[in-house]
């Protein structure tokens, strides 16, 4: 690939040639750039997207993030409870991204890791790979110490829940060649101009709520109705959507999205125990529904970014006997450093040209 003439040079010595200075780019420094340049090179439009030098990158982030699981059953009578909520206090992280081009790896945990009291506690582990026309991320996510509330009753502090939850979201961009999801989030390309793109791809939902405790199905069982201890869920969803890049003058991007999807197979099983399960899979809806939506703000240098970042995941889970849906969301800002140019640097060469007039004699 090369640039357009840099400029010309008339050799004195030779009157009647022409030195064009073009700027070649060199192969990759080491033999695993060159595998993942092949295999990851796409056709992509230069006015609109480019390749950031420094594919190594190491951000430092901050974040707040809340979970909050609704339960939701048929009232037996009016004086007892028909809904509930767990929920916890709004868990601040601190967390470590890598990336290296188009992949990354993260974990952040909680910053109340380092006092006494770890009645709470949430922790994320996550991966994503970011390309031009596809990608998929996946993220997991475990969390304890949260509050039930009843109706309208004040909220009652429990150690005793656990909730995990698992996501793995893809993409293909339909106008891959104009629209870069990698810029919003893996910054190993950058948005030249403002794009959109339609978004279509599959996820995967695991979610698994698990109590030892046997208070809270006394406080909400009755002769119709046991509170589940233990709920598991996977699904695979499918996913249609829409993102779009906007980008300033002062070389800023404002990235928002949203995927909502329908599940078209699942699994799962609320009860008691091992051996009775709750959940009346006639009665229960062929296809349950949420979304993925996503925002982000970026300051971007050479070497160095700024970010705002937020996300929201909601989930329909379970409708018989229980409705149960599940929410979780976060909000954070990170820094970002970049090192390693992974291609040599670039060279001009000369090349001889004939004057126009010379080739006429």
């Amino acid at each position: 690939e090369r640039e357009n003439d840099s400029y010309i040079y008339i050799d004195s010595l030779h009157p009647g040639e022409e030195y064009i200075y073009v700027t070649e780019y060199e192969e990759e420094k080491h033999i695993w750039d060159r595998v993942i340049t092949r295999l990851l090179k796409t056709s992509v439009d230069t006015n609109y997207i480019t390749t950031n030098d420094y594919g190594l990158q190491v951000k430092l982030n901050f974040n707040m993030f809340n979970g909050q699981t609704r339960f939701r059953w048929d009232p037996v009578s009016d004086t007892l409870s028909n809904f509930c909520t767990i929920t916890s206090d709004p868990i601040f992280k601190i967390g470590f991204w890598l990336g290296y081009r188009n992949f990354g790896l993260g974990y952040s945990f909680d910053l109340r890791s380092f006092s006494k009291d770890k009645t709470q506690y949430n922790s994320e582990f996550s991966f994503s790979y970011y390309g031009d026309a596809w990608g998929a991320d996946l993220s997991f996510s475990a969390s304890r110490g949260n509050k039930i509330s009843f109706n309208k009753l004040d909220d009652i502090p429990t150690t005793t829940f656990s909730i995990y939850r698992a996501q793995i979201n893809s993409y293909y961009a339909l106008r891959y060649r104009k629209f870069s999801y990698n810029a919003a989030f893996s910054h190993s390309m950058r948005q030249e101009k403002s794009a959109g793109s339609p978004l279509f791809g599959l996820s995967f939902t695991g979610y698994y709520h698990y109590s030892p405790s046997n208070d809270l199905p006394r406080i909400v069982s009755n002769e119709d109705l046991v509170f589940p201890t233990s709920i598991i869920y996977l699904s695979m969803n499918l996913n249609a959507g829409y993102a779009h890049n906007f980008v300033t003058k002062k070389h800023t991007l404002l990235h928002i999205s949203a995927m909502p999807y329908i599940t078209i197979l699942k699994k799962e099983f609320a009860g008691v125990n091992e051996d009775e399960n709750l959940v009346d899979e006639d009665l229960d809806p062929i296809f349950q529904n949420g979304v993925v939506a996503r925002a982000s703000w970026i300051w971007q240098r050479e070497n160095h970014l700024i970010s705002l970042y937020g996300s929201i995941n909601f989930n329909n889970l379970l409708y018989s006997p229980i409705e149960t849906s599940d929410m979780a969301f976060r909000v954070g800002t990170c820094y970002g450093f970049r090192a390693y140019k992974h291609h040599k640097p670039h060279k001009k060469r000369r090349i001889l040209k004939r004057r126009a007039h010379s080739q006429n004699l």
